[in-house]
């Protein structure tokens, strides 16, 4: 497998659209350390968001497999029961 041709036209393109991006965080304020902060934070909220559903919705599985799992375990048997030749 070759390595991709770096064309001259990518690196000015990409060097122009760096330069740019950080002409407008210039000129809005923002520096880049709290651009990647704010990323932190938000992973650290979702991360805990994601633990609080599961800790809402954990009784209510355990509760519906108690249900479900003898509903499908009889099923099971039943199935096989009846595919066995007599």
């Amino acid at each position: 497998m070759t390595a991709p041709r770096i064309r001259i036209a990518t690196v000015v393109k990409f060097i122009l659209v760096c330069f740019v991006v950080g002409w407008v965080l210039k000129f809005v304020a923002i520096r880049p350390i709290e651009i990647w902060h704010w990323v932190q934070r938000t992973a650290q909220h979702f991360g805990q968001l994601a633990l609080d559903i599961g800790q809402w919705a954990l009784p209510y599985i355990i509760v519906g497999a108690g249900v479900v799992v003898p509903v499908l375990v009889i099923r099971a048997v039943y199935r096989y029961l009846k595919g066995r030749p007599s």
